[in-house]
């Protein structure tokens, strides 16, 4: 099940693609955790990114559940990483939002809104 201690671990399996990104990420920490922050933002959020761009919509469907997961959650902390890391990384690329927000599940699109009415204050 998936919990802040184990969001590593979980994403890992859950979005198998990853795994190579994974490792160097890894190796960069020098074997240390890597941060859920950095977890979401430099790893999920990215990936997302580049599958929207290399048009690859097709293999989304992992990285959208892990996603949604964290949407989800009742830790506060993993949804966070979601919002703040994931979906503010994908806000500053107009065209994955875009493509990627009809795809969405009902928690990822409440953060989405939750986001966009934060930002029109």
């Amino acid at each position: 099940m998936l919990s802040w201690e184990n969001m590593e671990s979980e994403l890992v399996e859950s979005v198998p693609e990853l795994r190579d990104r994974y490792q160097r990420t890894k190796e960069w920490w020098g074997g240390e955790a890597i941060p859920q922050h950095v977890l979401g933002g430099d790893l999920l959020a990215k990936h997302i990114a580049y599958l929207v761009d290399t048009e690859r919509l097709s293999e989304l469907q992992s990285s959208l559940l892990f996603l949604e997961r964290l949407s989800s959650h009742f830790d506060n902390r993993l949804q966070e990483v979601a919002s703040l890391s994931v979906l503010s990384y994908l806000e500053d690329e107009p065209r994955a939002l875009a493509t990627l927000t009809p795809l969405f599940g009902a928690a990822t699109l409440r953060l989405v809104q939750e986001r966009v009415r934060g930002n029109e204050r």
